[in-house]
């Protein structure tokens, strides 16, 4: 028996032993594990790094490339346009018609016309030139030209720089021409104001020009009222402004509420006619002062609206520089 268990102790000793040698091997095969994990996790956060300040390097450049590019564009499209606004706010401002006399205006002028130029105010600008020098075949030429480049803004130009020089008979000709161009469904803000103008009476008493504003006003409404889309938006926004509003009063009736089986209705009924007051109030915040018309201030109203005109860029160059 002793020489059994002198074997077993050996045996014993050996698998421990082995077991022993065998738990060094994992912890350092685990040891190295993560030190390779870690190793990788390291690398792998530092060419991500890379990766995105390269990313963010080429971004860089790409956007000031495109800066460039753009630039380049609207000096290349737009880079007399500056020149012409300042030359007709000149005019429209100095009340210098004299500055469409000299050589270097005109000499702009030829070029805008051979260069087929994109922009509105330049035709406008021919226009001015060959009528002052008295061209007035090439005036109704680019004025023309003037007209297709933008009708709106064409007609109205053409209106205010009459007012401003106290010319008022073209000047009822052209804002009639204006009001003809509107599109009902898409008037902007310089339409407003030209027409609280209007009836703030800026072009006089004129029976014949109010009939025909009025005309168009009407066939506008019929615009509208035919297309039952833009009606149903319009109905469907009163709607939901009348809606919204909130009176802020209490129904004051309290015995109504306790002894009427219909009192909620009552009390929706009081909610509503409680806005009337506000609606009222409401018109009447719109129904501002108006101006005063008189000569000290004609060439202040009459330059806000042109000078607005003038210095807003138009959509392609407005866009482009909004890029830039």
């Amino acid at each position: 028996m002793s020489e059994v268990s002198y074997a077993i102790d050996n045996l014993n000793k050996t698998i421990n032993q082995f077991e022993s040698n065998v738990n060094v091997h994992v912890s350092t095969i685990r040891d190295g594990s993560i030190n390779v994990e870690q190793a990788t996790r390291s690398i792998y956060e530092q060419l991500t790094k890379f990766r995105q300040d390269m990313e963010h390097g080429e971004l860089k450049q790409l956007a000031h490339e495109n800066i460039i590019r753009i630039e380049q564009i609207i000096k290349e499209r737009f880079g007399s346009y500056e020149t012409i606004r300042k030359t007709v706010l000149g005019v429209v401002r100095d009340f210098d018609i004299n500055l469409v006399r000299n050589t270097t205006i005109q000499e702009l002028s030829d070029e805008l016309w051979l260069t087929s130029s994109r922009y509105w105010l330049s035709y406008a600008l021919i226009a001015i030139t060959a009528w002052v020098n008295d061209y007035p075949e090439v005036a109704r030429n680019a004025l023309a030209e003037c007209g297709r480049r933008d009708a709106i803004k064409t007609t109205l130009f053409f209106c205010l720089l009459n007012l401003r020089f106290d010319r008022m008979e073209p000047a009822k000709k052209w804002f009639y021409e204006y009001v003809k161009t509107l599109d009902p469904t898409m008037l902007q803000q310089e339409s407003a104001v030209m027409l609280h103008a209007f009836l703030d009476g800026i072009f006089g008493k004129d029976l014949e020009l109010e009939q025909g504003v009025l005309d168009v006003i009407d066939q506008w409404i019929s615009i509208i009222n035919e297309d039952a889309e833009i009606s149903g938006q319009l109905i469907a926004s009163y709607q939901t402004y009348l809606q919204n509003l909130n009176p802020n009063r209490s129904f004051p009736y309290e015995a109504i509420k306790q002894y009427c089986t219909n009192a909620e209705e009552l009390v929706g009924s009081f909610t509503e006619v409680s806005k009337y007051d506000m609606v009222l109030q409401l018109l009447k915040d719109l129904d501002v002062e108006a101006v005063e018309q008189n000569d000290e201030n004609y060439k202040d109203r009459v330059d806000a609206v042109l000078v607005n005109l003038m210095s807003n860029y138009d959509e392609e160059e407005r866009q482009l520089r909004n890029e830039a």
